[in-house]
């Protein structure tokens, strides 16, 4: 899947049914526009580059508790041919807990997962 197709549908190309998209894309953009004002609007990241990839990890601050961060990493694999990263296939990782429950078994099932980062994985979601 590619980073502009999981913005458009993260639930990917056979699941034609997109229920409350929007109110779902307004309740989320509120959100970090609330954290966004708390932080001043700064949110930490580094970039990294690889023979195979490029490579965004973002720390997200916790929507409840202050001063705490999560780790959001994103991957965008290098391909001929591929001028924008949102054309780019991608893979995910977090520590955020409703990443680990809700979604890390379903990305690694479709490998939409970091395997790298398998092992900073709750043994739980990996199986």
């Amino acid at each position: 899947m590619t980073f502009q197709e999981y913005i458009n549908n993260p639930l990917g190309k056979a699941n034609s049914v997109i229920s409350h998209r929007e109110m779902y894309r307004n309740m989320y953009t509120e959100k970090l526009n609330k954290i966004m004002v708390r932080e001043n609007g700064k949110v930490d990241y580094i970039l990294y580059e690889t023979d195979k990839s490029y490579i965004c990890h973002i720390k997200v601050p916790s929507e409840v508790i202050t001063d705490f961060y999560y780790d959001v990493i994103v991957s965008f694999k290098k391909e001929k041919g591929i001028r924008v990263l949102s054309e780019s296939e991608v893979q995910f990782y977090s520590n955020d807990p409703a990443f680990v429950f809700t979604f890390a078994h379903a990305f690694i099932k479709n490998k939409m997962f970091i395997n790298q980062l398998e092992d900073k994985m709750s043994k739980k979601a990996v199986t």
